[in-house]
């Protein structure tokens, strides 16, 4: 009687059923991920965590090559995930492969020292919606509602990327909308439009409207490659003991962005940053 759609992120059945058109390589990224195995408390030795505490690293810049994306490291009881997500579309310019940008971001100082004994235990890849709000599909039809990836419900401001919570969250209000429909019986799309203002009423739909911005935003590729060599290279002056005198910060500023960006291209980028995940 109802179907609740929820194939990912290239999802067939959302393009057969007519609610999205075909994806652009601009709006989705891909991911790699290793689950590598370690002993418990050699991870908790490793990152100098007490018993069941866990650590996040997130990675941007040189790690990932200056593609649009980034890496990440999380702890788990006995083992560490660890991965690379980049948009589709930057790879395909940049003629890489997700698998070769993950064995590139293995080799970085701070992963390498922390997984070298590790053992491989699982590898997968997983396509990830990110075109917000506005590139959301119908949500609902005639005996069908969309959930999850499939209806692309990922949450993504550059410092967090949500889409497991959202997932639940959205097949809970899929079902609810289902079984209020069985009760009466009726599966048409103006009774399953409940699950819209369910989903209204939930963190899914206001999250991404709160941070609707944020995908035009994390489309700079300055975000990925120059701002973070410049966080390096400043950071690298301002706490570098050479025996030479001193300049100050705003001077260290200045010389290091001559050439690379204008002064006026940098606080346009700042503005859109604020607009987009601080003063929504």
């Amino acid at each position: 009687d109802a179907v609740i759609v929820a194939d990912g992120a290239n999802s067939l059945l959302a393009e057969k059923a007519g609610h999205r058109h075909n994806l652009s390589p601009e709006h989705v990224s891909v991911a790699a991920k290793e689950v590598l195995a370690l002993p418990e408390n050699v991870i908790n030795h490793l990152f100098g965590l007490k018993e069941k505490e866990g650590l996040a690293h997130l990675f941007v810049g040189e790690c990932t090559q200056g593609v649009e994306g980034g890496g990440f490291l999380y702890t788990n009881r006995s083992s560490l995930s660890i991965g690379v997500v980049a948009k589709l579309s930057a790879l395909q310019g940049k003629k890489m492969a997700i698998g070769d940008l993950l064995e590139h971001f293995k080799t970085q100082p701070l992963i390498e020292n922390k997984i070298r004994n590790a053992t491989l235990k699982e590898y997968s890849g997983h396509l990830i919606p990110e075109g917000g709000l506005k590139g959301l599909p119908k949500l609902y039809g005639n005996g069908v509602l969309f959930a999850g990836d499939a209806a692309g419900f990922i949450c993504s401001t550059g410092l967090t990327l949500e889409g497991m919570n959202f997932a639940i969250a959205s097949g809970l209000a899929a079902a609810r909308t289902v079984i209020k429909a069985r009760e009466k019986n009726d599966f048409s799309e103006a009774q399953l439009a409940h699950y819209q203002k369910l989903l209204e009423k939930s963190f899914v739909l206001q999250d991404l409207k709160t941070f609707c911005r944020a995908p035009a935003f994390l489309s700079n590729p300055r975000l990925y490659q120059l701002y973070p060599s410049l966080a390096c290279e400043v950071a690298a002056r301002i706490y570098r003991v050479n025996g030479e005198p001193r300049k100050n910060i705003l001077s260290v500023l200045r010389e290091e962005t001559k050439g690379k960006v204008s002064a006026g291209q940098l606080i346009k980028d700042v503005i859109q940053g604020v607009r987009a995940l601080i003063w929504t």
